[in-house]
């Protein structure tokens, strides 16, 4: 029922939502990312005049002195707790301003079919990629960190050259052949993987005895119209997609260590005529 009016044609889906705490948090850099929190440090600027702030008010605030201040307003390095403290004293939603801040969406760009095949064969590969073009790693902090040997190091540069995401010259000297933002298409293999062992990973952590405090499940069977269904769906992700622009945008400032995994999960079930459970005869007994 809604409003005291019948629901016509329903239907019956389960909606579940699981976070857990993420130490390995993957993320895509946006190339614009420095300039997009620029444009977000002048409308702060723009905000606090218009509260009638100076910048003796919020050195005040925040326990620093005004030059601090000014460098801070002027600091694309800024950090995620500085930023929403001044944000917040502007008067300003954190997540409207860096998604307004920016002129316009970056074309976002997916891995080949053959790429995606070949770190769905071999996950290794797509780590020795991902340390190079997301975490920015030269070869020789990769080989340290692994303990690799210098044939293991080429074999890796060869199989990405041949896999034309990089130009292989000579002592292992190469240049990127792709541009941030790049991921994977929804039909991908590494995709399909990735959730695979993301919902058992998420269900070991919020599914046990003594689960963390940071994790949770929220399962709820709902029955109702598929146009209230969708648009559910279309408010879950918008407010998803606020929080992930700010996670991607100040992900560096961040401690290695820190941040969440969230994945929702919504899908319909059959409903019969008959009851869900089955009551079965005791007499047996």
């Amino acid at each position: 029922m809604l409003n005291g009016k019948a629901l016509p044609n329903y239907s019956k889906y389960r909606i579940m939502i699981l976070r857990c705490s993420e130490s390995d948090i993957f993320s895509m850099k946006h190339t614009l990312e420095k300039l997009s929190i620029k444009r977000g440090l002048e409308r702060i600027k723009s905000g606090l005049k218009q509260q009638g702030l100076s910048y003796e008010d919020v050195a005040a605030s925040l326990g620093v002195s005004e030059i601090t201040v000014k460098r801070m307003l002027n600091n694309d390095d800024i950090s995620l707790t500085r930023f929403y403290h001044l944000a917040e004293m502007a008067g300003l939603q954190v997540s409207e301003l860096l998604s307004s801040s920016k002129e316009e969406p970056q074309k976002h760009t997916y891995f080949t079919k053959a790429q995606d095949e070949a770190f769905a064969r071999e996950p290794h590969l797509s780590y020795f990629f991902f340390e190079l073009f997301y975490f920015e790693k030269s070869v020789e902090e990769i080989t340290n960190k692994y303990s690799l040997s210098e044939v293991s190091v080429y074999r890796y540069l060869r199989k990405l050259d041949e896999l034309e995401l990089i130009k292989l010259d000579v002592g292992n000297k190469f240049r990127f052949l792709v541009k941030p933002p790049m991921g994977f298409a929804a039909d991908s293999l590494v995709l399909r993987q990735d959730v695979m062992s993301s919902i058992e990973e998420t269900a070991k952590r919020v599914i046990c005895a003594e689960p963390d405090p940071n994790s949770f499940l929220l399962s709820k069977p709902l029955k109702i119209h598929e146009d209230m269904y969708e648009q559910m769906l279309l408010d879950i992700r918008s407010i998803l997609d606020k929080y992930a622009e700010v996670s991607e945008n100040f992900f560096s400032s961040l401690p290695d260590d820190a941040g969440y995994k969230v994945m929702i999960v919504g899908h319909p079930y059959e409903i019969n005529d008959e009851s869900e459970y089955d009551i079965i005869n005791l007499d047996t007994e």
